[in-house]
């Protein structure tokens, strides 16, 4: 996947004490502004869900998980090309003063995450009320990131509003040019609609000479493997992986834990992390993307090459009960 500045940007926002962070700087100066005058989401009438939202983040919110995320997103930022370059970024990391055998990187995120309040749920109530004259006093890490990274953020922000804005003018053309083509018979999306639609599980041939089976296994992962991101095998499963073909979770026509497979669903954009329900209601994985030949599916469906990929729920146990051995979540599972 191509990584670049507004990708990067944009993911900073997943991980929670981030997302404070910036959440807490950015109403600190929207308060500087008349309240009308403020951006959508920041104004007084928002302040109550922003303070629930504030509250009830600390039932999910790990550090180390957290910081894991951070180190990832920080690491694609350090490695962009230039011309994509987050000036703020390469100036946070170029300042920490590290030794020879120490990673500047991991000096940093161990200074942020030691020293930051916003994990401090009651401290957390009180930055949200913060001024951020006041907010600057405090010396917070992960508030100075977000102060840093705001010039930055905002021009992404930009950039994004103006994509959305040219594509709010001409999608209504694009759907009255398809509905013309289609006579009016629009098919129904997924965006932001529930719907079910039915398939098999099933493989395909792009062309000839080329078959795709519809299960791929743990022992395809391991063959993938090249070392570098984002074909890198936890060391975990690579242990487990050897004892899939007998674990409770194997099917016997692959031998093996199945691990994605291929079914004649049509998705579209929307549908990632939709359930994949069998015949007598049971979950049976979860749906994240289409092949590249059923890319087209939007405009024309073509039954014969147009697939959906899913990641077998068997694989998901598999993962949770035999490599990382999470107990307490399995017993909270109904299994059949």
């Amino acid at each position: 996947m191509t990584r670049d500045m507004d990708w990067v940007l944009g993911m900073f926002w997943w991980p929670d004490h981030i997302d404070i962070a910036f959440t807490l700087h950015r109403w600190a100066l929207e308060r500087k502004k008349d309240d009308i005058d403020r951006e959508r989401g920041y104004q007084d009438r928002d302040s109550i869900s922003t303070r629930e939202w504030l509250e009830d983040v600390q039932v999910n919110l790990v550090a180390e998980y957290d910081r894991a995320l951070v180190k990832y997103f920080l690491q694609q930022a350090l490695e962009l090309p230039e011309g994509q370059r987050i000036r703020a970024i390469d100036d946070i990391i170029e300042a920490v003063v590290a030794d020879e055998s120490e990673s500047r990187l991991d000096v940093w995120l161990d200074r942020a995450f030691s020293n930051t309040q916003v994990g401090d749920p009651e401290m957390r109530m009180k930055m949200f009320a913060m001024s951020s004259e006041e907010l600057d006093q405090l010396n917070d890490p992960l508030i100075e990131f977000a102060k840093a990274t705001y010039e930055e953020r905002e021009a992404q922000r930009n950039r994004k509003k103006k994509h959305s804005g040219a594509a709010s003018r001409l999608e209504p053309k694009l759907i009255s040019a398809y509905a013309e083509w289609k006579s009016g018979e629009l098919y129904p999306d997924a965006n932001g609609t529930m719907r079910v639609n039915f398939g098999v599980v099933k493989g395909y041939s792009p062309q000839e000479g080329i078959d795709y089976n519809c299960f791929t296994t743990t022992a395809g992962v391991l063959k993938k493997e090249t070392g570098a991101d984002p074909f890198i095998v936890p060391e975990l499963l690579k242990q487990a992986q050897p004892a899939a073909s007998s674990s409770r979770y194997a099917y016997a026509p692959v031998n093996d834990v199945p691990v994605n497979f291929l079914t004649t669903n049509d998705a579209t954009g929307g549908n990632s992390g939709s359930p994949v329900i069998d015949g007598k209601g049971s979950l049976v994985g979860l749906l994240f993307d289409c092949n590249y030949e059923g890319i087209a599916a939007d405009y024309l469906f073509n039954s014969e090459v147009a697939r959906s990929i899913s990641v077998d729920i068997r694989y998901v146990l598999f993962v949770i009960d035999d490599v990382y051995h999470l107990d307490a979540l399995m017993d909270e599972l109904t299994l059949l």
